[in-house]
């Protein structure tokens, strides 16, 4: 055998396996970065560009998307020379990558694993049957739960667990947080829906006379029974509205003898997370499998990540001239009150307040110049989620961390929803973060400008003629 072509060989393999772990770093700090929740000084955005975006439940066979894995290699400047010998050498390269792969036994989008955390034999068949190269993969997350996280391919990724539906973490491309998890907890079922953002059904809040309460022979535990329930996965994929493709997970979980317990209904649930560039798109699906009439509450709960919420920059906007029910004051009997002409609104000690109707855009502005805005897409043929919350548990109850997040929900939460048996009703929501730092500085500089220009027309010198002076034709 030639020695020559074997170095040669071996140099070349060695070379490519390198640049397989160069293509994604910014992954891979990623979920090294996700195990230290943000601080409280952290951004959420940078000035990251807002590329907008525009359900289906449809069991459909999974794609694997491979040219997504190794999108940033694809991005050619300009054609030149070098650059046709490089994509050449790269094409060669290319069975010798898929071979090394195929002999370690994993897929590039698996080079970003969690460290220390080893998959269990259950979460390794679901990764097998439902992970995507590059966009899609399932793991075991903190606490040892199994989670599905969807990588867009500009770098933003979202965990969603399977351990009641919750969408843990939400970091955009630029490594900005957008959900609130606080530091050094130890997470189980229980705590890990604490955060992020999880569904909140078929009760909203506390129950009793406050809003948000279904018809029910006992009282239901806070924010209802979709946190308790295990839920699995029944599709992956990638979608493409023409604006480039952003991958999804559906999944869904029926009521259980544990469920029935507590809630004596039949019903079954489905949730699909899409991941844009700087939007999630979140429709939850509830049918009735049962004899009877469904009545119950649906919203979404997230924890925005704020750089502190006693700061005057951090603020909720959209919730002017609405009429809200105030939990944290008359705790007993909550009392209905209506908010001020003014677009924004802040806080100032425990809250807890439904505000009903509210269809306008409404968000939180997190205090870096990033607004977070929650909006309801549903169909118009829809009960939507027209109803917005609220909430933080202040220092009196949460000390370390009341400072560091905004919480707010979006659902249908003043009138429960109604279904029929065998129909299904579907909300859909979309939370978009864009960055305005930008257009504050240029509004900054315009009005410095103009008000320099008309510095300069005052000063200018003038000129007194006499008409006597002038020639006739200017008389």
């Amino acid at each position: 055998v030639d020695q020559t072509f074997l170095a040669a060989c071996a140099l070349t393999a060695s070379r490519t396996m390198q640049s397989i772990l160069n293509l994604k770093p910014r992954l891979r700090s990623h979920y090294t970065a996700h195990q230290c929740v943000p601080s409280p000084s952290t951004k959420l955005s940078a000035r990251g560009t807002s590329l907008l975006c525009g359900p289906v439940c449809s069991r459909v066979p999974r794609r694997r998307r491979n040219k997504i894995c190794f999108g940033s290699v694809a991005q050619a400047s300009k054609t030149t020379d070098s650059n046709l010998d490089h994509d050449n050498a790269r094409d060669k390269a290319q069975p010798i990558r898929d071979t090394l792969l195929d002999d370690v036994g994993i897929g590039v989008h698996e080079l970003s694993r969690d460290i220390g955390i080893t998959d269990s034999a259950e979460t390794l068949a679901l990764s097998k049957e439902f992970s995507i190269p590059g966009c899609v993969r399932v793991a075991d997350g903190r606490g040892g739960m199994p989670k599905v996280t969807l990588i867009h391919q500009s770098g933003s990724f979202c965990e969603v667990y399977l351990d009641g539906g919750n969408i843990h973490t939400w970091v955009l491309a630029n490594g900005g947080e957008v959900f609130y998890a606080p530091d050094g907890t130890s997470y189980n079922r229980q705590t890990l829906n604490n955060w992020g953002t999880s569904l909140c059904f078929p009760q909203f809040g506390e129950g009793g006379k406050r809003p948000g309460t279904p018809p029910s022979e006992q009282l239901l535990p806070r924010d209802g029974l979709a946190k308790m329930l295990k839920w699995t996965i029944s599709q992956t994929g990638v979608k493409d509205y023409g604006n480039g493709e952003f991958p999804y997970v559906t999944i869904e979980v029926c009521d259980t003898d544990t469920s029935r317990a507590l809630w004596d209904k039949h019903f079954y649930l489905s949730m699909q997370v899409s991941l844009q560039h700087d939007a999630l798109e979140i429709s939850v699906s509830v049918k009735n499998t049962g004899m009877q009439q469904l009545e119950f509450a649906a919203a979404l709960k997230s924890h925005l990540a704020v750089t502190d919420i006693e700061a005057p920059q951090t603020k909720f906007i959209g919730l002017k001239n609405c009429v809200y029910i105030d939990n944290a004051i008359h705790a007993a009997k909550p009392r209905v009150r209506y908010s001020d002409r003014s677009d924004s609104c802040r806080l100032h000690g425990a809250t807890d307040r439904v505000f009903l109707s509210s269809k306008s855009e409404t968000g939180v502005e997190v205090g870096t110049g990033c607004t977070v805005f929650v909006r309801d897409i549903s169909s118009e043929d829809e009960h939507g989620y027209h109803d917005r919350a609220l909430f933080n548990e202040w220092k009196e109850s949460d000390a370390e961390n009341y400072r560091w997040y905004a919480g707010i929900a979006i659902g249908a939460i003043g009138k429960l929803i109604k279904v029929d048996p065998g129909l299904t009703h579907t909300g859909v929501v979309r939370l978009e973060v864009h960055d305005l730092s930008h257009r504050a500085e240029t509004m900054r500089r315009k009005s410095k400008y103009d008000r320099v220009s008309l510095q300069e027309i005052t000063k200018r010198t003038s000129f007194a003629f006499h008409e006597e002076g002038l020639s006739k034709e200017f008389q």
